[in-house]
């Protein structure tokens, strides 16, 4: 200690000042014994602060938004659907915690999720935001803390009705499908509910799952007992669909009489099961017609006095007659056959007559024929 006069240092055993003879009091002695004890406190209390504050540096917790997943392909958020994240938190102390993460969308908080995180872990947690919480429909901009990514919420499905074959023609008594196609024009999936009506009628209903820019394809069947034309409807989208009554003609009944007289003949002989139409035509005029037979399963039939020249031969084959269209009115196809000429040549005795024989066979259609959209037409009279 130091005398509390001259400040000379004394020591413990001493009561009276060498130096300036001052005489140590009890209150020297106790104010002597504080400032011993102070000297030893003060820098270890410092210490044991400074290692108290360092260890609560290292157990308080410390979260943190470390990745975030958008679960809608390509950030879009279809029509109706949720938006769906994965966010994954973590936390860097010791000490478990709860963490509350705002999810905003153009600058307005739609949800808050709340995670419980134990110390020194991460927990991924799937996040919901149902349609009503989100906005319109367009791109937004979504935000996560620090972390922000484009969304865009797409439009409903638009559905859009077609008949692929508008050019029918039926037979009175007999059913048929009819094929038709939905295309979803919007930007989202969505589901088609349909009726189909015939005649007034309603006859079926149904529905189908089409995704955005894709088409689905159904078929619905029809049949009358009655000659007429009648509406098929989907949802408001009207198809004509005509009926006549089918009745064969006799062999060789002229649809058309060659009016040019030549020295050639064709003879064709239908040796197939179903009856049939040759057409013949000239070779640089495939559209119309210079002869038209019609010839019956198992006939033969001749056209005779054909003027010299190239010409393609057409088959038109089916079941089922219409004579009021001139179609059949079941498994119609078309076929065709050629070019081939007849020479010039004069039938005067001396001379040679041209001609050319067609035995046409179920198997010889699709064997040596080359199938065709259409048939030729016939010329108004």
């Amino acid at each position: 200690m130091k005398c509390p006069e001259c400040k000379k240092k004394m020591s413990r055993l001493e009561t009276t000042c060498t130096a300036c003879g001052h005489v140590l009091t009890e209150k020297d002695v106790r104010k002597a014994k504080v400032k011993r004890r102070l000297a030893i406190w003060i820098p270890l209390g410092s210490f044991l602060f400074l290692c108290a504050l360092l260890l609560l540096i290292i157990l308080i917790p410390e979260a943190d938004v470390e990745e975030i997943t958008i679960n809608n392909p390509n950030g879009e958020v279809e029509y109706l659907e949720p938006l769906s994240l994965t966010i994954c938190c973590s936390n860097n102390g010791a000490i478990r915690t709860t963490y509350e993460v705002p999810i905003i969308i153009d600058d307005e908080t739609v949800k808050v999720a709340e995670f419980i995180i134990p110390g020194y872990e991460n927990v991924t947690q799937d996040i919901t935001i149902e349609r009503d919480a989100l906005p319109d429909v367009g791109r937004h901009t979504l935000k996560v803390l620090y972390d922000e990514t484009d969304i865009e919420i797409l439009g409903p499905a638009k559905f859009d009705v077609f008949f692929p074959s508008d050019d029918l023609a039926l037979a009175v008594g007999e059913n048929y499908e009819i094929d038709f196609e939905v295309e979803n024009n919007g930007q989202s999936e969505g589901t088609f509910e349909y009726a189909v009506t015939f005649d007034g009628q309603e006859i079926e209903t149904g529905d189908m799952t089409i995704a955005a820019a894709n088409v689905g394809y159904g078929t619905t069947s029809v049949s009358s007992d009655t000659a007429g034309s009648f509406d098929l409807s989907i949802n408001g989208t009207a198809l004509s669909v005509p009926f006549y009554e089918s009745k064969p003609y006799e062999n060789g009944h002229y649809l058309m009489k060659n009016t040019v007289k030549g020295y050639s003949y064709i003879e064709i002989k239908n040796n197939s099961t179903k009856d049939m139409v040759a057409y013949v035509t000239k070779a640089d005029d495939l559209t119309t017609a210079v002869i038209a037979r019609y010839i019956v399963s198992g006939d033969v039939h001749k056209v005779n006095s054909i003027v010299s020249g190239d010409y393609m031969l057409f088959i038109q084959t089916g079941e089922l007659w219409l004579p009021e269209v001139t179609k059949f009115g079941k498994n119609e196809k078309f076929y065709e056959y050629g070019p081939f000429d007849f020479e010039n040549s004069v039938y005067n005795g001396s001379g040679t007559l041209q001609y050319m024989q067609f035995d046409i066979l179920d198997c010889e259609l699709d064997r040596y024929l080359r199938s065709s959209e259409n048939c030729p037409t016939i010329p108004e009279k």
